[in-house]
């Protein structure tokens, strides 16, 4: 008796199987593929509006950076699903914090009191020197730490509990003016959107310090010219005033 039928009829026994299974999963794919495109609109949407929200403080609040920056932070800590965040400035030799939001304690006073000496190899080091995102998935690894050679590095993990973190830089005209640093207490990379969205947050920051220093110098050359008729005004006042009570020559008699 031959065989064929019956491995025939198996092998279509198996093709409907798989079709059957194919049918059976398509409906979660297509749950699985509409829940990721709703997420992702979702949060497409959130980016949208932390961006619009912080370009409207930057209108509303010329010449005072400081309510960018606490937005900026707010939103990027939330966004970007991170423990906390700081803003600094950079003076050519260190970074100096100036803003931070959810920082701990301790660590936020360390930051204040001791200026950001990135070293030139160390991870914010390069940073600086390249003018590029600096993005650790797991810092308790890296050599400065273990080696214990990046002192700040050593206060960020071990008083800020620090593991993942992303530094961005902020660049005008293709140079360094500060950084944002966002960071993760466990070792969780943040994904190509996120740092992204920190690199726009990046370039709103500079957008409010530059207002900031135009600002300022259009009111020192406003106010220079009142200043200066003030202080001739003043000089011939003093001197009105030694000619008046200066004694007079007796007239001859």
């Amino acid at each position: 008796m031959s065989t064929k039928p019956t491995i025939k009829r198996r092998g279509a026994a198996r093709v409907r199987g798989k079709q059957r299974t194919r049918r059976r999963a398509a409906p979660r794919r297509r749950e699985a593929t509409a829940a990721r495109l709703k997420r992702e609109l979702n949060e497409a949407l959130q980016q949208q509006a932390a961006t619009a929200e912080v370009l409207q403080i930057i209108a509303s609040s010329p010449g005072e950076p400081q309510p960018v920056f606490d937005a900026i932070l707010k939103h990027a800590r939330r966004i970007c699903d991170a423990e906390f965040g700081n803003i600094y400035r950079w003076d050519g030799e260190a970074l100096h914090i100036v803003a931070w939001h959810n920082t701990p304690a301790a660590f936020a006073a360390y930051r204040a009191r001791t200026p950001f000496r990135p070293g030139l190899t160390s991870l914010i080091g390069r940073m600086i020197k390249t003018r590029t995102v600096a993005h650790v998935a797991d810092a308790a690894v890296n050599e400065e730490y273990i080696k214990r050679r990046d002192p700040s590095l050593v206060a960020a993990i071990e008083i800020g509990g620090v593991r993942t973190y992303l530094g961005v830089p902020m660049l005008k005209d293709d140079e360094v003016v500060g950084a944002i640093t966002t960071f993760r207490q466990e070792v969780r990379p943040f994904t190509d959107k996120q740092i992204a969205l920190i690199a726009d947050f990046a370039n709103q920051a500079v957008i409010a310090i530059e207002n900031t220093r135009l600002l300022n110098e259009l009111k020192h050359r406003t106010d220079f010219p009142h200043c200066a008729a003030a202080a001739r005004q003043h000089r011939l006042e003093r001197r009105r005033r030694a000619a008046v009570s200066a004694p007079r020559a007796a007239e001859p008699r």
